[in-house]
């Protein structure tokens, strides 16, 4: 009988897409991996006779089967994720998944082998590292476009961004409405606010009874370039977010505890920082309004890399530095930053002071960085979508610091508000852990977005 899902598909069910085939043969190179452990820690607590200290070996191992788990859940968040860099975040998320391991066993007092941990690190490492060395290199996705307005619209995106600091994940656009080719693509993109064809609803039509993923011009375009496009702001905001309590606890929980250490690590560098600045211009730190979580105003703290001026200005956008002479006043602040202030912001050391933020509730360690009381003012009556970044509380870094330079002008800072909207739609901890990554590389190298 002839299947009425694809009457140009011969009644055949379409195959997994090359991406698909790709994610879950990723998948299960980490099943197996898991498999493999408990099966072998199974065969050794019945097989061989144990120590107390062996039992605890044993024991922290089979905690780390959960990490296990924990970092292939991360991974296969980061294949959609803008600007993941390579075999560098399966470090991390490993890295992340058995750090957490630690703090359970801290905060439940609970005994562990610290070389069963760290050997459980590399060997998950190591064997999730092949596998995407191995399923995943060189993932290009593939959509089609049946729309020639989207497909210019998203290839005008694509460029645009070729020069961009921002790598964007790869994906090939192909403008077909062969039905039986779509069928093969990782998913179809359409436009879902214009007019459809009788033709083109026919053909979404039979791509969802045959299981083909449709996505919309936005959705692509915000995977394809990081950002979110402000002329459906609204919609991207209209759902139901009380999905988000869980992931807003912990982030809330890892802030604690993440502002905590870097302090207790710090303290005697940021000591040193501020008595080097005291000497150099009589002032360490720098404390100004800026706008916060909902709208509220909150003091922030940072060590002072500029001279104090006779009009004392702040060490961000001026008050009449909007728009129009944004650039003329980053020229003067330029001038005033000290030789020490520059190394300080090169490496983005002069945010430190900011952790005392974050235990306060103000900050977070992630999310759009807070903008000056008067700045905020000025957007916020230009630009209607600008009050959606407060939906969050402001970071130290953010998804716009890593991807976009200084704000020289109005076009630069719709282009930051686009990352920003994009990180507040899309905020998770595979993004967190992104952003993450880039800032340590930008201070431990002094090199990127800033």
């Amino acid at each position: 009988m002839k299947s009425v899902r694809d009457p140009g598909n011969q009644g055949k069910t379409p195959r997994l897409t090359v991406g698909a085939r790709k994610r879950v043969a990723m998948l299960s190179w980490a099943f197996y991996g898991i498999c493999a452990s408990v099966l072998a820690l199974a065969i050794v607590e019945r097989q061989v006779p144990l120590t107390p200290s062996q039992i605890i070996f044993v024991d922290t191992l089979w905690w780390s089967v959960c990490a296990f788990i924990a970092t292939t859940l991360l991974i296969d968040r980061f294949i959609h994720v803008p600007a993941a860099e390579g075999g560098i975040w399966v470090v991390f998320s490993s890295a992340a998944s058995f750090t957490s391991l630690l703090v359970v066993f801290g905060a439940t007092h609970s005994f562990y082998s610290r070389a069963a941990l760290a050997g459980a690190f590399v060997l998950v490492t190591l064997w999730l590292f092949i596998g995407i060395r191995t399923h995943l290199r060189s993932l290009v996705l593939r959509f089609g476009v049946p729309e020639p307005a989207v497909l210019q619209l998203l290839s005008s995106a694509r460029e645009a961004l070729r020069d961009a600091r921002l790598t964007h994940v790869q994906a090939e656009l192909v403008d077909t409405h062969d039905v039986s080719e779509l069928m093969a693509f990782d998913g179809v993109v359409i436009d879902r606010y214009s007019e459809k064809s009788e033709e083109l609803r026919r053909i979404i039509t039979m791509l969802k009874l045959g299981g083909v993923r449709i996505y919309s011009a936005d959705h692509i375009h915000e995977i394809l370039t990081g950002r979110l496009a402000l002329s459906h702001t609204e919609d991207s905001f209209l759902d139901d977010s009380s999905g988000r309590v869980i992931y807003v606890v912990v982030k809330r929980m890892l802030d604690v505890v993440g502002a905590g250490i870097l302090l207790a690590v710090l303290c005697i560098p940021m000591l040193v920082i501020a008595l080097a600045l005291r000497v150099e211009n009589g002032r360490a730190w720098f404390v100004q309004e800026r706008v916060g979580r909902g709208g509220r105003l909150f003091r922030m703290i940072k060590f002072r890399t500029m001279r104090p001026a006779a009009s004392d200005l702040p060490d961000a956008i001026a008050p009449s530095s909007t728009a129009s002479s944004t650039a003329s006043s980053q020229r003067h602040d330029e001038l005033r930053v000290t030789r020490l202030g520059r190394s300080l912001r090169r490496y983005r050391l002069d945010e430190l002071p900011q952790l005392f933020n974050v235990l306060a509730g103000t900050m977070s360690l992630i999310g759009p960085r807070p903008e000056w009381v008067a700045t905020a003012t000025d957007f916020f009556e230009r630009i209607p979508h600008y009050p959606y970044r407060h939906l969050v509380r402001p970071g130290i870094t953010g998804w716009a610091q890593v991807n976009q330079g200084h704000v020289t002008d109005l076009p630069d800072a719709m282009i930051k508000l686009e990352l920003d909207l994009f990180y507040v739609k899309h905020m998770s901890f595979a993004l967190d852990l992104v952003i993450g990554i880039r800032t340590l590389r930008t201070i431990t190298t002094g090199h990127g977005a800033r």
